[in-house]
């Protein structure tokens, strides 16, 4: 199970609060660049670090998270094809 952030719903809160990511960063007692980071996908929030851009935000967790499972989808559609076809022989 794996956490993914909602990007574009976190960059409309930012932009609806009239926020800088600096100071957004500043609020969640981080430097700019890891929230610059997080934000271009290139690092992931931990629990803590998810915790604090709620409480900076004000937001709930299915507002700016999703959970998505790990498995990749198109092995996963491929599995269970298999599972409804008959064999050709």
């Amino acid at each position: 199970m794996k956490v993914r952030l909602r990007q574009a719903t976190l960059e409309a809160a930012i932009a609806r609060r009239n926020l800088t990511k600096t100071a957004l960063a500043q609020r969640m007692g981080m430097h700019r660049t890891h929230l610059s980071d997080i934000l271009a996908g290139r690092t992931h929030p931990g629990p803590k670090t998810r915790q604090r851009l709620l409480d900076a935000l004000g937001g709930t967790f299915d507002e700016f998270f999703e959970i998505v499972d790990g498995r990749r989808r198109p092995h996963a559609r491929l599995r269970d094809l298999r599972d409804i076809c008959e064999p050709v022989r």
